[in-house]
């Protein structure tokens, strides 16, 4: 057994007391840990207990569900959100709203090699004066669980409204397949529900391909964009001689709805598509001979009132022999002048 205390005095009457002990059972160990302050002659608590069985977890339904670890605690005059997102204890404040707190949960996953295939931590935190929270995190396809959680997903009802959420960042086959988004519905005196954003989409990778996508539905209209590309990209070189060939393409589109003062009702929406290519040669000490092609295509529009837009472009560049750094794809800085032209019109 081991036990460690600390006190804190931050001055005007604002203490802390704040410790942790460990204790080896026959199953796992037992770690508990508590935070006792005083400020402005008020009082605040928070106390914490954890049973690791991680060593030896306990079978459920066979090799399909396993018990690893269960925890608790109990507060007064606690951050209800610090101390359901579990915080170290001494970063955690105080709410002097008279409210307590309880908190119960555990850590569950399948027998085989300390859940690989699957693994979930999930607590429950009740708070008397300021709602109700469920809070989970999750693994796949590994025995690490330490760290940021791939998969994290919250519940929670305060202050009249209930809020969910999600957010996904599985990455596999050192990067070569990905998913990363987020889920977000509110439902109170205002309402949303977003899947991804439009500054943060819901993004996938495999491979050589890209894509993404957002859908947002709120009180004020709704907005869904998406995308899609491939980049391909392919060198040899031997003897400081080297062969390159890049391809690559893209498009995008985006439309949103949304209320008009005037009109009732504004609709905006954009497309937009590109593609490019690349192949060259690199020459020791000489340089580069290549050769890129490139264009592209933007339409948006917009009513009320009704505007049309459009515009193409094209590009074209050389790197030709002489002594300058390599070439970078889409760089053109030595011998031959990059060639690009492009129109565009809107209506009215």
């Amino acid at each position: 057994m081991s036990a460690t205390v600390s006190y804190k005095d931050m001055g005007s009457g604002n203490t802390r007391f704040s410790g942790q002990a460990q204790l080896q059972l026959v199953l796992g160990t037992v770690e508990a840990e508590f935070l006792l302050g005083y400020q402005n002659g008020q009082d605040y608590w928070l106390t914490r207990v954890g049973y690791d069985l991680s060593a030896s977890p306990v079978p459920i339904l066979g090799y399909f569900l396993a018990l690893y670890e269960v925890h608790g605690a109990l507060g007064h005059n606690i951050n209800f959100n610090q101390a359901a997102a579990g915080l170290p204890i001494d970063k955690i404040q105080p709410v002097f709203d008279g409210g307590y707190l309880f908190q119960a949960g555990c850590q569950v996953g399948d027998y085989i090699d300390g859940g690989w295939i699957y693994y979930f931590d999930g607590t429950f935190t009740v708070d008397t004066k300021q709602g109700a929270r469920i809070d989970a995190k999750g693994w796949l396809l590994t025995s690490d669980h330490s760290g940021s959680a791939p998969l994290n997903g919250t519940l929670q009802y305060a202050g009249s409204s209930f809020n969910a959420s999600l957010s996904v960042g599985l990455s596999y086959l050192d990067g070569a397949v990905s998913i990363n988004g987020t889920l977000s519905i509110l439902i109170g005196n205002n309402w949303h529900f977003w899947l991804g954003t439009d500054t943060q989409p819901i993004s996938m990778h495999a491979l050589v391909a890209d894509c993404s996508g957002y859908l947002m539905l709120d009180d004020n209209g709704w907005r869904v964009g998406g995308g899609f590309g491939d980049h391909f990209h392919a060198d040899v070189s031997l003897w400081g001689c080297g062969v390159y060939v890049d391809f690559g393409y893209s498009a995008s589109f985006s439309l949103n709805i949304s209320r008009d003062s005037t009109y009732g009702i504004h609709f905006e929406g954009a497309f937009s598509a590109s593609i490019s290519g690349s192949a060259g040669v690199q020459l020791p000490v000489l340089g580069d001979v290549g050769i890129s092609l490139g264009g592209g295509l933007n339409l948006s529009a917009s009513a009320m009132p009704v505007k049309v837009c459009g515009s193409v472009w094209v590009d074209f560049g050389c790197a030709c022999l002489c002594p300058c750094s390599l070439w970078h794809p889409f760089t053109f800085d030595c011998c031959c002048d990059c060639f690009r032209t492009g129109v565009g019109i809107c209506l009215p």
